[in-house]
């Protein structure tokens, strides 16, 4: 029959997350087990009776004194997010929480810390923290939450914004005034497009992609695309008043957008991945915006019929996509159904009263 010490290092061994005791006075590192031999490559025999800043001296801002004293003060130190950088130059992410151990007496005995690997994790949130929304980040990261990295096919939305006669306004300017022109016109676009909780898939140039159902997938995917798109180009109304105000030239706009089957998942190399779209959807929805002209949204009309019931627009001539014998339809956007975006419609409408294209100009 095992012992009272011998049942609690079975336990301890049994667990799936690393956990250590140290001692709370000299520091030295009583009980080391299997999980955190997994975590860690380091065995036991290397680190018994040795100190934990001796062991753990490549880990920079742990001092052990700082973090007894901060345990002994409010009962629990965790840190959910520790960024390491091994002997490698492997950078791993860390779970940490220390307690006291007590004696049945009551007198101190020890520190106990769980240290948890949560490297997979912490390098998802900081790739998809750039792209997407923080909820949407939570969600990817939550278990419920299964995402395949590795490529599959899935209906997306894909939204494309590009400013018009960006060429020749840049070779008028100081690559200073581009450069500040850009930051603030993406900044802009970018918040709109998390704000409907939508990726942002890359910047080309002065265009920005986004897509909307990727990593998530939901059932209104296309409805805030579209809803994106129109504050978008309101966004860029508010942005133009600023910068008339200082004497700055206008910029504006064209939007394309198609909604399809594309492949999405980490595409790249080795040492470079970037997680993005491709497929024959992506390319239609960058010909529709080069179609598009300041201040408009052209959509394909499978975008349109899927979320028509919000939307209001009207079509336009249909045109020929390369690699396609059937011509698509387009359809320019004029504002929502429902009341309540006065603003976004007027300016939309204002804009389709001027279009007039034809069949020639829709060749795409």
């Amino acid at each position: 029959m095992d012992t009272t010490n011998d049942l609690h290092e079975n336990i301890i061994e049994s667990l799936t997350s690393g956990l250590m005791v140290i001692d709370s006075r000299t520091f030295q590192i009583l009980s080391f087990n299997k999980a955190l031999e997994r975590i860690t490559g380091l065995s036991r025999t290397q680190v018994l009776n040795r100190s934990v800043e001796e062991v753990f001296s490549y880990v920079q801002g742990l001092s052990c004194a700082d973090l007894a004293r901060e345990m002994w003060e409010k009962g629990v130190v965790t840190r959910p997010r520790m960024r390491v950088t091994r002997p490698t130059g492997e950078d791993v992410y860390r779970g940490l929480k220390a307690e006291p151990l007590y004696s049945r007496q009551g007198e101190a005995m020890g520190i106990v810390v769980h240290i948890e690997d949560v490297t997979e994790r912490e390098i998802l949130r900081e790739s998809f923290s750039r792209y997407v929304a923080h909820q949407v980040v939570e969600a990817i990261l939550s278990e419920k939450q299964k995402l395949n990295l590795s490529g599959c096919r899935q209906e997306v939305t894909i939204l494309f914004a590009d400013i018009r006669g960006f060429t020749e306004l840049a070779e008028s300017q100081e690559p200073e005034a581009v450069v500040s022109l850009l930051n603030g016109y993406f900044s802009r676009m970018v918040d709109v497009v998390l704000k409907y909780e939508g990726t942002l898939d890359k910047f080309v140039g002065d265009t920005v992609m986004a897509v909307f159902g990727a990593p998530m997938s939901r059932e209104d995917d296309t409805e805030r695309a579209l809803r994106a798109a129109i504050e978008m180009q309101s966004e860029m109304v508010r942005f133009n008043a600023e910068r008339e105000e200082a004497g700055e030239e206008p910029i504006h706009i064209g939007i394309g957008i198609n909604t399809g089957i594309a492949i999405v998942g980490n595409v790249g190399s080795e040492k470079r991945m970037d997680y993005t779209v491709i497929g024959d959807a992506v390319n239609v929805a960058d010909r529709i915006q080069n179609l598009s002209r300041g201040g408009e949204i052209l959509v394909s009309e499978h975008t349109y019929r899927k979320a028509s019931q919000v939307i209001r627009g009207r079509p336009l001539s249909s045109g020929r996509v390369r690699g396609r014998v059937n011509p698509v339809k387009i359809y320019l956007i004029e504002g929502l159904k429902e009341e309540g975006a006065p603003e976004d419609s007027q300016a939309l409408e204002k804009n389709a009263a001027t279009s007039d294209f034809t069949s020639a100009s829709l060749s795409i």
